[in-house]
């Protein structure tokens, strides 16, 4: 009775229908199944929601559907029926919300995750967000080429809009660098072949000191209990200094710059003051200190 309600002239009953459908169907167990029959009237009748000229309307239905999405035997869901759908929406639906709807629905693949990517240079800066928060939470790094990496994280970090970045940094934090490189950041910088992508390796590293999560004072500490950065190379098989690798002598570089920039900043800011801070001059010893 109540999925013969969706067709009704009256929009808010249909945004009523579609949004009970979807509240029940992803309120089910994981191990719950429907009938043939039911399965089969939700699938018809949702699917012509999704078509629906309100767009709150569509979004709900979007929702009905993400449980009924199937793999086939090797779990890819690029042949499914309401994945097609869903990747249709997502090229040329004009409301954000059901871009957004859809993005948080849609089951994740070798097949969808080219469509996932795609929204992270959305129109809209929403729907930029979410793209990034399903690429944290619903995609592995390895399951991305070297160049949709450099893809997501370029167009991420600089993104013009602030939740959008912060999106994207919390990504690069939390997902890629702490739970698949396990925090080490030289481990990190080989998934991204800083070779083929020094740009966007070097804004990584850059945007990690700038948020706070990689700190240039414990970074030289730790350094100088090694016996300097010649001895921190030193692989431990043998007995005289390695060469830096391609990933080690980037990220070197760039700190080594951040140390120079904030030594120059800090020497500015006390020749300024004209002597007459203690607390600039200082600093700005210390911050001379830490280049050498």
């Amino acid at each position: 009775m109540l999925l013969q309600l969706s067709t009704a002239q009256d929009k808010a009953i249909r945004f009523r229908v579609a949004n009970i459908v979807a509240g029940v169907m992803n309120s089910l167990a994981e191990d719950a199944e429907l009938t043939d029959e039911l399965y089969d009237e939700v699938m018809e009748i949702m699917s012509a929601r999704l078509k629906d000229r309100v767009p709150a309307v569509r979004a709900q239905a979007v929702r009905a559907l993400a449980r009924l999405q199937e793999a086939d035997e090797n779990g890819d869901y690029s042949s499914d029926e309401i994945t097609k759908q869903y990747q249709v929406l997502l090229d040329t639906d004009k409301n954000k919300d059901v871009r957004k709807a859809v993005l948080a629905s849609m089951a994740v693949c070798d097949g969808t995750v080219h469509s996932i990517v795609d929204r992270t240079c959305d129109t809209s800066d929403d729907v930029r967000r979410v793209a990034y928060q399903v690429l944290s939470t619903k995609v592995r790094m390895s399951n991305l080429s070297i160049a949709l990496r450099g893809t997501v994280l370029r167009r991420g970090l600089g993104d013009r809009s602030p939740p959008v970045k912060a999106a994207c940094l919390e990504m690069l934090r939390k997902v890629w660098l702490e739970d698949e490189s396990d925090g080490l950041v030289t481990e990190f910088l080989s998934s991204l072949d800083v070779e083929t992508n020094p740009a966007v390796a070097e804004e990584c590293i850059k945007e990690l000191v700038d948020c706070g999560h990689l700190r240039l004072t414990d970074i030289i500490d730790s350094t100088s209990k090694l016996g300097g950065l010649r001895h921190a190379a030193k692989e431990s098989s043998s007995d005289s200094p390695a060469f830096l690798s391609s990933e080690k002598a980037l990220y070197w570089r760039v700190i080594c710059q951040k140390l120079s920039s904030e030594a120059a900043t800090r020497s500015d800011t006390a020749a300024n003051a004209g002597g007459g801070s203690a607390v600039e001059s200082v600093a700005a010893a210390a911050a001379g200190e830490r280049l050498d």
